[in-house]
């Protein structure tokens, strides 16, 4: 039990509250303004992974986000901001 507990310590539940609302909100947009259509990853079963991608657009990371079960941490780099 202890174990289990420190597994998924990284997980904060307000992060699984605004990806949920998240979602709810943003597929049937996504869906009535550019017809996409978001498949689930279904393979990915209880085991981590890195997602790494080129996005052409600026919502491909909700996209993304939407096909994996649970948060997605994202990472960017400094230059990203400072060179815009």
């Amino acid at each position: 039990m202890k174990q289990e507990r420190k597994k998924n310590s990284w997980l904060r539940f307000r992060h699984s509250i605004v990806s949920n609302i998240a979602c709810r909100v943003l597929y049937p947009w996504a869906r009535l303004k550019f017809g996409a259509r978001i498949e689930p990853f279904k393979q990915q079963g209880d085991r981590q992974y890195l997602i790494v991608y080129n996005h052409q657009t600026v919502f491909d990371q909700f996209f993304v986000g939407m096909s994996f079960h649970g948060p997605v941490y994202y990472l960017a780099s400094e230059d990203l901001f400072s060179n815009g």
